[in-house]
Order: C-alpha cells, then sequence, then structure tokens
C-alpha cells in the first residue's frame, strides 16, 4: 500500500532532519552542505527547498526540533512539586540523560557559543535567554535557602552543563581514554552524582 502523499512528505522530512543533525553537529554550519544531505538522503536538492527554504531554514528546524525533543524528555523527569531547588535538580538529571542520548544538542552549541552569529543570536533570543533566566533564579533561590552552594550562578550552571555536555561532546576521547562508554547508565549516574555535588548541599 502506498503512503498518503502527506505521510511521505513527512517522513521525508524526518529523514532530512536527522541527518541534517549528524552534519550541523559533526562540522557545523560552514562545513555543511544541503546537497550532500539530498544526497545521503536519497531526493533531490529541491525538496529541501520546499521543506525548508535554505541552509539556514534547515539549521532552524534542526535545533526547534532538537529543543522540543529535550523539552519533552524533561518533562517526562520533571519534580511533582514547585520547589525550585528540586525542580533545578531534576531538571539537570534530565539533560544529563538527554545528552547521553541525544549527543546532537550539546555538540552543536558547543560550535555556535564560540563566536557571535546571527545564529547564536536566534539561540540566544529563542532558547536561552529564557532557559539561563529560569535556572539563575532557581539557583538563586536555593542559595537563599541554604541548600544550593554558593557561587556565581552562571558559573555553577555553567559548570553543571559542562559536566553533563562534556560527555556528549567528547565521547569518543572519554571512552578511549576510561574505557566506558559515555552513555552508558554507570557514565550517566557518576555525571549526576558529580553535578549534585556540585550545586546542592542537601
Amino acid at each position: 500500500m502506498k503512503r498518503a502523499p502527506s505521510t511521505r512528505s513527512e517522513v521525508t522530512k524526518r529523514g532530512i532532519l536527522d541527518i541534517a543533525r549528524q552534519h550541523f553537529s559533526s562540522v557545523g554550519f560552514e562545513g555543511t552542505s544541503t546537497r550532500s544531505i539530498a544526497t545521503e538522503a536519497g531526493i533531490n536538492h529541491s525538496l529541501i527547498v520546499y521543506h525548508f527554504t535554505n541552509k539556514l531554514g534547515l539549521w532552524k528546524a534542526v535545533m526547534n526540533d532538537l529543543f522540543a525533543a529535550f523539552a519533552d524528555h524533561a518533562g517526562r523527569h520533571v519534580a511533582s512539586s514547585d520547589d525550585p531547588v528540586e525542580l533545578l535538580r531534576t531538571n539537570m538529571h534530565a539533560f544529563v540523560s538527554f545528552c547521553a542520548e541525544t549527543p546532537e544538542l550539546h555538540r552543536i552549541m558547543t560550535i555556535e557559543g564560540r563566536m557571535k552569529s546571527d545564529r547564536l543570536t536566534w539561540l540566544l533570543d529563542t532558547y536561552l535567554k529564557s532557559n539561563f533566566e529560569t535556572v539563575s533564579t532557581r539557583i538563586r533561590a536555593g542559595q537563599t535557602e541554604g541548600r544550593v552552594r554558593q557561587g556565581n550562578p552562571a558559573q555553577l550552571y555553567y559548570g553543571a552543563i559542562g559536566i553533563a555536555g562534556t560527555l556528549a561532546t567528547l565521547a569518543q576521547e572519554y571512552e578511549a581514554l576510561s574505557g566506558e562508554s559515555a552513555s552508558s547508565e554507570a557514565s550517566i549516574a557518576s555525571a549526576i552524582e558529580l553535578i549534585d555535588a556540585l550545586l546542592f548541599v542537601d
């Protein structure tokens, strides 16, 4: 039975996004060619233009897809209370497991965060500023209560992000030197313990 055109179109779009995610996370925006993506996907290049307009449109679609996936992942691990410290804890734990399962988000963020660009500005305005403010507010609330370690909230935030993301960004190096899988349950649990030790007093 042939797929309905709308279903076939969505399957094609999903395939393009998955391949593009791998390209953007390994060689960055500048190193990515939409024609190479089309070739790898086994489609005509015009389909990328049809679905995403251009390479920037495709890059933004990949980032929207990744952030939506993280929001869904975090939503399934969120604390059941309104306690800001517990929300901070569960969100950080969710980020560790998400990075292990979907390392492309942190890999792309590492590439984009190294220099000023219109893409970084778009990321800041669309996702990063609001998330940073939410996390910083929770850190400060926890510090006031004596439940979160004292220190610069931004540095505590990036310290935790660094612990979680390094396993994703340097997975091959980590595995070669440690002999452990960066995405194993043991590695994830160890990263969570380190983040807890960095951030929380209780």
